[in-house]
């Protein structure tokens, strides 16, 4: 995709669908901005996850977990 667009890589590569009336205004490697966005359109978002699967806080958040002792005899995690 790079070479035959003759552009350097950057962060990552997206695609999106424009139509062939819209075509001529954007070149390929073309920065687009929000201000392209109207306000209240709605726009699809994916992004990746860290992959834990189906996890506890602990895992998840990072939370601490309880004390060892002083009580707690059943929640140390």
């Amino acid at each position: 995709h790079y070479a035959k667009a003759e552009v350097e890589p950057g962060r990552g590569l997206w695609e999106f669908r424009v139509s062939e009336n819209d075509l001529a205004a954007y070149a390929p490697g073309a920065e687009l901005k929000v201000d392209l966005f109207e306000q209240g359109q709605k726009v699809d978002v994916r992004g990746i996850t860290i992959g834990k699967g189906f996890a506890g806080v602990m895992k998840r958040h990072g939370f601490g977990g309880g004390r060892a002792t002083h009580g707690n005899s059943k929640a140390h995690r």
